[in-house]
């Protein structure tokens, strides 16, 4: 957004954001299509998905 250009971002900018969260440990890493098929049943309740350490 430098010089006030909105068309500068990108779909990818806005997907790719995480807002500077930490990457959570103890969660399941879904980077692929293998580990999110193992895991499409899980069950993160909100209080878990807060709880787990970040590193």
């Amino acid at each position: 957004m430098a010089g006030g250009r909105l068309d500068a971002i990108a779909v990818s900018h806005l997907v790719d954001h995480t807002s500077g969260l930490p990457a959570h440990r103890g969660l399941p890493d879904l980077s692929s299509p293998e580990t999110v098929l193992r895991h499409r049943f899980d069950h993160w309740t909100p209080r878990a998905l807060v709880g787990s350490p970040s590193g």
